[in-house]
């Protein structure tokens, strides 16, 4: 685990000397009015100093250096690790040794950096008043300030664990790490040899300190190595030992830093510790077959088994009693069943197994006790028949040769074609056990058509005896037939199934069939209903708007979405009857029903020009007059990977404009093959796991193109997105990725930008000012970026020409820029235009997802001010990054300011709930853009990569997720501070 180097201020020590200041002037004011000042500043024999903290870290630290004397009072500090010597013999020797004009300060408040310190050390830094004695200084008297701190540890380490000295029941595992011998970690084991050592440390750290705090009194290791003994070990078992750092600040709250260390061990087999275990097989008059085991990992072990009459004796005192006479030969290993013989009947035993070698028996016994049967049950014969067969149930009766008060269960199976003693008892199956020579019952809820087998075993005191009996039966087909207590009323988008008679139960689906597909095939709606919907079993039936009529219940109603209704079609909605299973009952009623379309025709040309769709200019021109358009500017399409792109298409019908799914460029990916550029629709369903997604229709579930949405227009002007019906339901976004076109990966991929939620309409766009449309196009702005490998190390910066691509979002109103940040980063940053004709950009969020382990992500440009270690960032949108304002084919952009502080650049970054990632290099903010390149830049093809500072964004060879997601975050530290 990768972590920012910390600094502990738990660790800071300070003693200093401070003092109050008194007052430099005194005022009076005389009878003619005007003010007199008197100098009353401190001579450099009565100045007093303070010296107070600032910034303290492993290498240097800031000290804050203040006195109460004169403005150009020269004065001296120094750092030393002597910490015993009287102050005023440090000062005499400090100046006795010579102090450099250079080193000498002047100021009554001043931040003084020391460098070149080491970590973990105690320092005092001095403060004194200095005269000049010619061409040196020398000291001037006064009080002088002392502050004792301590440099911070450095937390960056790695630690390590090995194991030794490994018994049955013990181990020492040795601890080692090289930071400071004050460091503080913990060390656990643990059986767990699936989870991560990352899961295991969160874990861990939860139970030993809850919300971030450790419990009083609990000791953690420290130094540069530790044994540790472990004791009361499970023998024959393999273990992790983990550790990791645990750093407690002032407060007592807890963190983990470093890298943690782990080592893996199996401790030794202890043969007094082996169990062995015994399970009965059968049982019957004269013998018994019992399946011997016992937890040990050595197959080897031996062991032998016998059978006593002596029910009282412990198990283990006759094992070592009948272990003297048994022969070596006589030795088992492993799993086995095991068959004794010879018994008598009705007769209660033991069988006990226990392990055997030269020195006797050993481990811990297996003791089971068993009851042999008498001739009546050895020999009974089970019989089971099936009658009353209808579509949801049938009457089985059992019988048997045994006697009246025998007891038996009975199960039903889904293997058909096994030998009923083949097939294994289910759990449970002596839970309700039946009893007597004839047993009869009814089962119901079973579904139509289907073949069933039921088997009946007899038991006796959690054994089986006898011979199996069994039966098989298949149930009849569906009696289609309207029900009369069922009522279907529909009004616009959706249906009511009522029930009218109090007590009714059972399950029931609703239905929605076009009445041309059903006339088609019958002469009648109810004829079509039992030839199109009887071949539906629970594999194809429709599982939308499945509803339980439980005899309380009467009503439901059923939405659009179950319905998947259209305008100006003829439908029949049918409630349809189930069984438990799924498979159609037979039983139905149905309602036809019609929406009329409200909308109006409007001709070829009235669909031309400039809409605004979710917040996004689109553009629609002629493409086959009459007939079809081409629509350009959908977020996304302009950010494909394919070499050649087709065209988005459009079609003209019947007064409409519709947007079809559509294949529109074609590439191929080393890892995947050939891989579809698409613009597609999503429709919602619940995902396996429970949650609520929306998944790609097509291509990747569904073979042909649906119409996303279509655009028609209301006799009150208003122009109406309707989205698209699939036979996967409604579309209601749309969505501009890319998938996998074959394979084990076909019809996934991810998003170009975030997919769009269909809005309820659309309307026409404004005329774009010429103010507005000078901004529009290509821009070329010169800058340096600072560039990082892979783990946060800079190596270097270049000059180049960023080319920008500034896009129409809202016309006369915002603007979408592209290019802005690393070559691969696939989101465009958004700009206002001003009235006043200027371009202006904020720190924004370009993109927010979920990540599967991380949470949610947020994608934000941010701005940058300050340098170095202590440059600054910042994301909040209230700030203006800069202000461009346009000359012909050049702007300037003037750089905005953060409470004060003015951005000199600006970078992306990761942010999520434990940190931030950047990426792309930090860009110096430039002060002009242009439209022409300039032949000397150069391009920073490190910064173009996926190889700079923290790339989350992999090369497209590598791009493939399982639905939305295809960017994990790296371990990487913040590197400044974060505002």
């Amino acid at each position: 685990m990768k972590i920012a180097k910390i600094v502990s201020a738990a660790l800071m020590v300070f003693a200093g000397v401070f003092a109050v200041s008194c007052s430099k002037e005194t005022e009076s004011k005389p009878a003619n009015g005007r003010w007199t000042v008197e100098d009353t500043s401190k001579k450099p024999a009565e100045v007093i100093f303070t010296v107070a903290p600032g910034s303290v870290k492993t290498e240097y630290a800031e000290i804050v250096v203040s006195h109460d004397g004169a403005a150009d009072l020269p004065w001296f500090g120094f750092a030393t690790k002597d910490l015993t010597t009287d102050v005023s013999d440090l000062i005499s020797a400090k100046v006795s040794s010579g102090i450099a004009e250079e080193d000498v300060h002047v100021g009554t408040t001043q931040t003084v950096a020391v460098p070149n310190l080491e970590e973990a050390v105690t320092y005092r830094y001095v403060a004194f008043a200095l005269v000049p004695a010619g061409s040196a200084y020398t000291t001037a008297g006064g009080k002088a300030g002392t502050l004792n701190f301590v440099t911070s540890f450095e937390f960056n380490v790695t630690f390590s664990a090995v194991a030794s000295d490994v018994t049955a029941h013990t181990a020492n595992v040795t601890v080692t790490n090289p930071g400071h011998q004050d460091l503080t970690y913990r060390g656990f084991y643990t059986t767990d040899a699936e989870a991560t050592v990352e899961n295991l440390i969160a874990a861990d750290f939860a139970t030993i300190a809850p919300g971030g705090v450790l419990p009083e009194g609990f000791s953690l290791l420290t130094g540069n190595e530790s044994v540790v003994k472990l004791e009361n070990l499970t023998h024959d078992s393999s273990y992790r030992y983990v550790v990791y750092g645990v750093f407690v600040n002032e407060d007592g709250v807890a963190a983990v830093y470093g890298t943690p260390g782990e080592c893996s061990f199996q401790t030794e087999i202890d043969p007094a510790e082996i169990q062995f275990s015994a399970s009965l097989v059968a049982v019957k008059k004269d013998k018994v077959t019992v399946k011997v085991n016992h937890d040990c990992s050595d197959e080897t072990i031996t062991w032998f088994g016998f059978v006593t009459s002596d029910l009282t004796t412990s198990a283990a005192t006759l094992a070592a009693a009948q272990a003297a006479g048994v022969e070596e030969a006589d030795y088992k290993t492993g799993a086995q069943e095991v068959t004794a013989e010879g018994l008598d009947a009705e007769t209660t035993y033991r069988y006990i197994v226990s392990g055997i070698d030269a020195s006797g028996a050993f481990g811990k016994p297996a003791d089971l006790k068993f009851t042999t049967l008498t001739e009546a049950y050895d020999n009974c014969v089970f019989t089971v028949e099936a009658s009353d067969i209808t579509a949801e149930s049938a009457t089985l009766t059992i019988t048997h040769t045994g006697l009246d008060n025998f007891q038996y269960a009975g199960f039903f199976t889904t293997d058909l074609t096994s030998a009923a003693e083949a097939i294994a008892l289910p759990d449970g199956v002596d839970s309700n056990l039946m009893e007597g020579k004839e047993f009869s019952f009814e089962v119901k809820d079973l579904d139509p058509s289907k073949e069933y087998r039921y088997i009946v075993v007899g038991r006796l005191n959690g054994d089986e005896y006898g011979t199996r009996g069994d039966v098989k039966f298949t149930t009849a087909g569906p009696v289609w037939a309207l029900d009369a207590n069922w009522t279907v009323t529909a009004e616009e988008f959706s249906a009511t199934v009522t029930v009218a008679q109090a007590g009714v139960s059972g399950y029931y689906r609703i239905v929605t069939a076009e009445t041309a597909m059903l006339l088609e095939n019958a002469e009648s709606i109810e004829k079509g209903i039992e030839t199109v919907v009887a071949p539906w079993n629970n594999s194809n039936l429709p599982s939308a708007g499945q509803s339980v009529i439980d005899g309380v219940r009467h009503s439901d109603t059923f939405t659009e979405s179950d319905l998947s209704l259209d305008y100006d079609t003829d439908y029949v909605i049918i409630a349809l009857g189930i069984s438990y299973g799924g498979y159609a009952t037979g039983h139905y009623a149905y309602v036809e029903h019609k929406i009329e379309d409200p909308t109006v025709s409007a001709p070829y040309e009235e669909f031309l020009g400039g809409w605004m769709l979710s917040g996004n200019l689109i553009t629609i021109s002629e493409n086959v007059p009459g007939e079809s358009y081409i629509v350009e500017g959908i977020p996304g399409t302009d950010k494909f990977y394919s070499e050649e792109v087709k065209p988005v298409v459009a079609r003209y019908e019947n007064g409409r404009f519709f947007l079809p799914e559509q294949i529109v460029g074609q590439w191929n990916n080393t890892n995947y093959g050939t891989c579809y550029d698409v613009v597609c629709g999503l429709f919602e369903a619940t995902s396996t796991s429970g949650t609520v997604m929306h998944f790609v229709n097509y291509p990747r579930y569904a073979d042909e193109p649906s119409d996303i949405f279509s655009l028609c227009k209301y006799p009150d002007g208003t122009y109406v997105v309707r989205p698209g019906m699939s036979e996967n339901g409604k579309l209601d976004q749309l969505g501009v990725r890319w998938v996998i076109a074959e394979g084990q990966y076909k019809g996934q991929g991810n998003p170009y930008v975030d997919d769009l939620v269909l809005p309820d309409t659309m309307e026409k766009a404004q005329e774009e000012s010429s103010a507005f449309k000078a901004w529009l196009g290509t821009w070329y702005v010169p800058t340096v970026v600072y560039q990082y490998d892979d783990e946060d190390n800079y190596i270097g910066d270049e000059t180049q020409s960023l080319p920008i691509v500034i896009k129409s979002k809202v016309p006369n109103e915002s603007y979408s820029i592209s290019g802005i940040g690393p070559a691969n980063d696939s989101y465009d940053v958004a700009a206002e235009f001003a009235s006043n004709g200027s371009l202006i950009v904020h720190p924004q969020t370009v993109r927010t997802w979920t990540h599967s382990e991380a949470g949610e992500i947020n994608e934000r440009l941010v701005g940058i001010y300050g340098e170095g270690d202590n440059a600054m960032v910042t994301w909040n949108p209230s700030y203006t990054l800069f202000t461009a304002t346009i000359s012909g084919n050049n702007a300037s952009l003037v750089p905005g300011d953060a409470d004060g502080e003015t951005f000199n650049g600006f970078a992306f970054r990761q942010m999520y709930s434990d940190g931030a990632y950047g990426y792309g290099g930090r860009y110096d903010l430039p002060n002009t853009m242009s439209r022409t390149q300039s032949t000397s830049a150069v391009t920073v093809k490190a910064v173009k990569s996926a190889s700079a500072k923290g790339a989350l964004v992999p090369a497209r060879e590598s791009r493939l997720s399982a639905e939305n997601a295809v960017m994990a975050p790296r371990s990487v530290s913040v590197q400044s501070l974060v505002k």
